[in-house]
């Protein structure tokens, strides 16, 4: 078909070639039957023989050219069919290796498909896990949570116990104060204590000596039996001499009594200022009881 393309122009030519001449001979004989039976002219008919014979040639030579074209457009549609043949043939083994390639890809990807179910119950055991472990996690954060909030409150404890101590500390520093306060008033009412019991020997001195002197002045008006006079001045200088050891003993309990109630009312301002003192009930030994 590639080397005579107009193999079947040549093919159509001539059936139209031989159907022409088919009915030219038709129409000769027709026409060789009427001239015979009217004029009876040998010319015409020769020619008209003449005609058709040439027309036949031709149309024989038409058709063996017709022939030829024919085959040889069958022995290349031989061999075209012969390539064909062995096209297909190699299209049968292409498609057969691919069949049997497309086989083993199936069976591999059966393989695989096995090999991906393994691996997603793998990976659900996995998942289920890591659920697991999530779910432990949250509870440990739920509990360190609550250890926080523990811990927090427990740390807002020290921080009042801190103050507390802090308080209590500055209570024993005015109680350390205090107490050497007490222990210098102490050690001045000791002083005064020993002022006074002094005092008070020489009070008693000082009587005894007004005691001995109105015994001697006594004994001395019964033995001298003296005048009334000598004996007003005497008496006046003895009551002077009385009278002013009664003063000074009543200036020196004056002084002790006036020492006393100060230091009364120093005790009284110590005792009031501990009681007004930040000292917080329901501690001992700096424990919450």
């Amino acid at each position: 078909m590639h080397a005579y393309p107009d193999v079947n122009k040549c093919a159509n030519t001539a059936c139209a070639g031989l159907s022409s001449a088919h009915d030219r001979v038709e129409d000769s004989v027709g026409q060789c039957s009427i001239d015979d039976g009217e004029s009876h002219d040998n010319d015409a008919n020769t020619t008209s023989l003449v005609e058709i014979v040439h027309t036949l040639a031709r149309v024989v030579s038409e058709t063996c050219h017709a022939q030829q074209y024919l085959e040889a457009a069958l022995a290349d549609a031989l061999n075209q069919q012969e390539r064909q043949n062995d096209r297909v043939q190699r299209l049968e083994n292409d498609l057969n290796r691919a069949h049997a390639q497309a086989a083993a890809e199936r069976t591999q990807l059966r393989y695989a498909h096995d090999d991906l179910q393994q691996a997603l119950a793998q990976l659900a055991a996995r998942h289920q896990h890591v659920r697991t472990l999530t779910r432990r996690l949250d509870d440990a954060h739920c509990h360190l949570l609550a250890r926080t909030r523990e811990c927090q409150q427990q740390h807002a404890l020290l921080q009042m116990r801190d103050r507390d101590l802090a308080d209590l500390s500055e209570v024993r520093e005015s109680l350390a104060r205090e107490k050497e306060k007490n222990a210098r008033l102490i050690s001045d009412f000791g002083a005064y204590m020993k002022q006074h019991v002094a005092l008070q020997g020489v009070v008693d001195v000082c009587w005894g000596q007004i005691k001995a002197f109105e015994e001697e002045r006594a004994v001395t008006e019964l033995e001298r039996g003296e005048g009334e006079t000598e004996h007003e001045h005497e008496h006046g200088t003895a009551a002077a001499d009385s009278t002013d050891s009664e003063s000074a003993g009543e200036e020196a309990g004056q002084e002790g009594e006036d020492w006393l109630r100060k230091a009364g009312e120093d005790i009284r301002a110590q005792r009031e200022m501990l009681r007004r003192l930040p000292i917080r009930r329901g501690w001992s030994k700096g424990n919450r009881t």
